[in-house]
């Protein structure tokens, strides 16, 4: 807990005070474990508690790797008065080839490490800063700690000469999808722009890995790289054109998506593909399909929208129809009928908008006055889905019109539609039923409802079971929880958060309530259900609330079943004790692993005894060999004379001594190197830690190769 406290101003100095009178009283090895629990379970940049441990700790014969990596991380943010202080613990050079090691093998600080190399090192490689950055550096984040001025500077410096390496290295993104990187299709415009060379293989590639989501609306800059490419390179508009009529579906869609964002005006064709797309893209149907209603179509691109109408599929062409009403293009009183039908239909998401962002610039269609007569009509229809979306609009933009008649109807369908609903009419709306006329319209709606359906409405069971005290908890929370085909935790969540307002105002009916929850939680269908999204953590959790469970009961199911971290807390406090078989899992919040052991990784000084068996030459590399590599990196073990000869033990041997030379910038012998690169893995190459050493060695060649060019290319150019 002191530890946590360091890094709030408030409690700094007190937390200060009391951990080190505990480390005054004999206690510095649990300070220092403590420390290294909270570093580790830290997300944010606040460097107290690292300068904390970095003041306390005075072994460093044995470094946490955690602590380290979050050092370096919060130096690459700026905090220039860390380095200073790691400088002063630990050698400049250790550590200088410490971080050429993460940026080698591409760990999960190489982009820190890259920058502290730029930063205090001096170093302008391309493939120990470019790399790593173009690897790990999100687009939004790309001004961050000086990165783009990094990357203007290495990358733009001298086009050729990049765009040969860009060629070479082609980052993915790391995910299952076959994507790249958006900084590096910036960057690679960039450098297509500047270099006399025509690729057009190339360039098709990289748009056919165009990330999914919709990287040309979120990312203006990526838009102007792509026009200021065809305007330098015509070439370049000539593919992207032929490219919207390949058969290869994604590089057609992205080549028409570029056409279309930088060039809407005459974008006719590109228009007309990407609207046909609208029936099986919905996966960025917020952003991407918003922001092409938004672009500056000329009059002649809106017209040929209009006189194709006829031709396009049904989702499609509600699409069309909402663009050309959004940029005001006469449309007849069928074409706006079609257009609330959609909207109302499969369509509905067209006009639901980013709910996160609202968006100004484009106008509900829903909202406006001339919809209004259509959606009473839609909403008296006998299309429960259509009256469903219909009854959310005339809510959400045209309740003042409504009768208390249509407000029954509405509201049924309403609740019905998300269960969220619900606790909204709770709240602010359920002296309605006070209302005669509402009651009429409530009631008419659900009869229709029962006799279609043969089911209670929603809201009908909110009303029997919280107005009229009827004791039907049971069907009311089944209801609510499991109506849709997938149950999802946050229901019951929001569920026990409501009931425990309602506790205030009627403490008998959610007695009730624990009295249901308590007979789920016999259905084998809920006991049954271990996994960590089981519901039956929190149907205990509300019977114990509402209707008292013993600590065994409670203590079982700790033990048993996979419980949220709310919900571990919650019982763990309700037991007044931590079970001896408890193990919380990895999903589980720091607040709870504050209390386990300390489980982050140290990285010994070994001795050389224990380093020769690393050399012990097998089929595959170890899966440990890390370890070692960074022990004797961290900790300078091995001169140079020393290496010389360990080289000459094996296959592994080399593998070991090229990258340790290499991060300590030191000659490699390109015999030594060859070897690791042939022998070491190489029928295992399918093996990732054998994938990830042979891409290390390659890069160790490719440098080794340029240094040995060097002379040659410099001898050549002075003859001429």
């Amino acid at each position: 807990m002191l530890a946590e406290l360091l890094q709030y101003r408030l409690y700094n100095s007190k937390s200060k005070e009391l951990l080190l009178l505990e480390i005054k009283q004999g206690n510095k090895n649990y300070v220092l474990d403590a420390l290294e629990i909270v570093i580790s379970n830290q997300e944010g940049n606040n460097d107290e508690t690292l300068f904390f441990w970095l003041n306390n700790c005075d072994n460093f014969n044995e470094i946490n790797i955690t602590v380290l990596k979050k050092i370096i991380k919060n130096i690459s943010n700026g905090k220039q008065k860390l380095y200073d202080k790691i400088i002063s613990k630990f050698p400049k050079n250790d550590l200088l080839a410490y971080l050429r090691y993460c940026v080698l093998n591409d760990n999960d600080i190489s982009d820190s490490a890259a920058i502290l190399l730029y930063s205090y090192f001096n170093e302008r490689d391309f493939y120990l800063i470019v790399r790593p950055l173009l690897s790990k550096t999100q687009f939004y984040d790309i001004k961050h700690n000086d990165r783009k001025r990094i990357l203007d500077d290495l990358i733009l410096e001298d086009p050729s000469i990049s765009l040969n390496l860009f060629l070479k290295f082609i980052p993915k993104r790391k995910t299952n999808k076959d994507e790249i990187q958006e900084i590096y299709i910036y960057y690679f415009n960039k450098l297509l722009k500047n270099v006399d060379e025509i690729h057009k293989q190339q360039f098709l590639y990289v748009v056919s890995k165009l990330p999914e989501y919709p990287i040309l609306s979120r990312y203006p800059e990526i838009r102007n790289s792509y026009k200021e490419l065809v305007y330098s390179k015509p070439q370049y508009l000539d593919f992207l054109n032929e490219a919207t009529e390949h058969l290869d579906f994604r590089l057609r869609f992205n080549a028409n998506s570029i056409l279309l964002s930088c060039f809407p005006e005459n974008a006719k064709k590109e228009l007309e593909n990407i609207i046909f797309s609208a029936s099986n893209r919905m996966f960025d149907r917020n952003e991407w399909f918003r922001f092409c209603i938004k672009l500056n179509y000329s009059t002649d691109v809106l017209n040929y929208l209009k006189s194709i109408l006829s031709d396009l599929p049904t989702l499609s062409r509600y699409y069309a129809l909402i663009i050309l009403y959004q940029h005001n293009l006469l449309l007849s009183e069928d074409l706006l009928n079609e257009l609330i039908e959609g909207l109302t239909g499969e369509g509905y998401f067209f006009d639901l908008g980013d709910p996160f962002k609202p968006q100004n610039d484009i106008k509900k269609i829903a909202q406006q006055k001339e919809f209004y007569p259509k959606l009473i009509n839609i909403l008296n229809s006998d299309n429960f889905d259509q009256a469903s979306r219909a009854a959310g609009m005339l809510l959400n933009y045209h309740y003042e019109k409504l009768t208390h008649f249509e407000q029954g109807i509405a509201y049924v369908f309403e609740c019905e539609s998300w269960d969220r609903n619900l606790y909204t009419f709770d709240k602010y709306k359920k002296k309605l039923f006070e209302n005669t006329d509402f009651l009429k319209g409530f009631d008419e709606t659900n009869n229709k409802i029962k006799n279609i359906f043969a089911k209670t409405s929603l809201l009908k069971l909110y009303k029997d079971t919280i107005i009229d005290y009827q004791d039907l908890w049971l069907d009311f929370i089944k209801k609510l929880i499991y109506e849709e085909k997938f149950h999802d935790n946050h229901k019951i969540e929001l569920f026990y958060r409501w009931l425990i307002t309602l506790r205030k105002n009627a403490p008998d009916t959610t007695l009730k309530a624990g009295i249901a929850a308590r007979e789920l939680l016999t259905y084998p269908a809920i006991k049954d259900d271990v996994e960590f999204k089981s519901l039956y953590p929190y149907f205990q959790l509300i019977a114990n609330e509402f209707d008292a469970l013993d600590k065994k009961e409670i203590e079982n199911t700790l033990l048993k079943y996979q419980c949220s971290d709310e919900i571990a807390v919650s019982f763990l406090s309700k037991l007044e004790c931590i079970p001896e078989n408890f193990r919380p899992d990895y999903f589980i919040s720091s607040h709870i692993k504050i209390f386990s052991e300390n489980k982050t990784k140290n990285i010994l000084k070994k001795d050389k005894k224990d380093l020769e068996k690393i050399f012990f030459d097998t089929e595959s590399i170890p899966n440990n060999i890390s370890e070692y590599i960074e022990s004797i990196i961290l900790f300078g073990i091995y001169s140079k004379e020393e290496l010389t000869v360990i080289e000459q033990k094996g296959n592994i041997a080399c593998f070991v001594v090229s990258i340790v030379r290499f991060c300590r910038n030191e000659d490699i012998s390109f015999k030594t190197i060859l070897n690791a690169i042939n022998e070491v893995g190489w029928p295992y190459y399918r093996n990732a830690l054998t994938q990830s050493s042979r891409e290390s060695l390659f890069i160790i060649k490719e440098k080794l190769l340029q240094s040995m060019m060097r002379p040659f290319v410099k001898t050549t150019f002075s003859k001429t």
